[in-house]
């Protein structure tokens, strides 16, 4: 767990060891200075805003982060008093610069406050959907709805400034459908390589890669791999995900063993690592062997689009 939240940072982690006498852990984090923070901020002091979450913890935790901002926070807990607080905030001229609305709500869920509050006093409002779920059966419904943007829970500092700004901008309320929810990714036409010895993890990786329209060809080993490339035609495969340890020959040795033969896309074909080893020490490895990314399992599907999206 410690790992991954410093991986997320940018960071690292090492220990030294002695037996009898004790560890040592030291941690490399990379941090913002806490001046330029606020200055980013400096937009958001004194705009009133309104937090809506059947949650009463959520939402007194919520508040709390947005007055550290500067900001005048209010909270309800159902989406039909936020309406009406909404509405009588309009009419005194008073309105709230944003909302954010939790998505599972009773009675009356997130989408459909959203629905209401667009019908009752138009589009100009600023509407934030939030959720520690995936929110992606829901999205072209809460297009529809109104959502400007979704933001995940729990709600940091640092993201809610983000988003805020961003949902608060006058290029960003200008932004169309297709930017604010973007279309699924598609990568049909392509050609995945996918090296694995796992049968499981295989399978998964490959229901994932398939998701995004391309055609995905198995190796169990990077013994395979590499036969399954020279056996190809020069082109034919647009990229690679190696697993880091399999037998015969490993992710390491498989990429020098490709970066190796005599044929054009030895070179140029992008080698993504895809293995649980996450530490700094790892991702370096894999670069050193001639991989171009790093991916860690679990493997997480926005990530993996992105790494797609940028090769391909």
């Amino acid at each position: 767990i410690t790992r991954n939240i410093i991986r997320m940072m940018d960071g690292d982690i090492q220990v030294e060891s002695r037996l009898n006498e004790g560890s040592r852990f030291t941690a490399v984090i990379h941090l913002e200075l806490q001046e330029r923070a606020a200055e980013q901020a400096l937009e958001l002091a004194g705009l009133p805003i309104l937090v809506v979450d059947d949650d009463e913890i959520t939402c007194e935790n919520a508040c709390l982060i947005l007055n550290e901002i500067g900001m005048k926070s209010e909270w309800c807990m159902s989406g039909q008093e936020a309406v009406e607080r909404i509405c009588r905030r309009q009419e005194e001229n008073n309105g709230y610069c944003a909302v954010i609305v939790d998505w599972k709500m009773p009675q009356m869920n997130g989408i459909d406050t959203v629905r209401e509050i667009r019908r009752r006093v138009g589009e100009e409002l600023p509407l934030l959907i939030s959720s520690a779920n995936d929110w992606s059966e829901i999205e072209k419904d809460a297009q529809a709805a109104g959502v400007n943007k979704f933001i995940s829970k729990p709600l940091f500092k640092s993201r809610l400034v983000s988003c805020l700004k961003e949902a608060l901008s006058k290029e960003a309320q200008k932004v169309s459908d297709e930017k604010v929810y973007p279309e699924e990714v598609t990568f049909e036409g392509r050609h995945i390589l996918l090296a694995e010895d796992n049968e499981l993890n295989a399978e998964i990786a490959q229901e994932i890669l398939e998701a995004t329209g391309a055609s995905v060809t198995w190796a169990r080993n990077g013994q395979e791999a590499l036969e399954r490339l020279k056996q190809s035609q020069e082109g034919y495969f647009h990229m690679i995900f190696m697993d880091v340890q399999m037998p015969v020959l490993n992710g390491y040795e498989a990429t020098a063993a490709i970066r190796g033969l005599k044929r054009q896309d030895a070179q140029s074909l992008p080698i993504v690592a895809m293995t649980a080893n996450a530490f700094l020490e790892d991702v370096n490895n894999a670069l050193n062997a001639g991989m171009n990314e790093h991916i860690s399992k679990p493997v997480d599907f926005e990530e993996l689009k992105a790494v797609m999206r940028k090769y391909l």
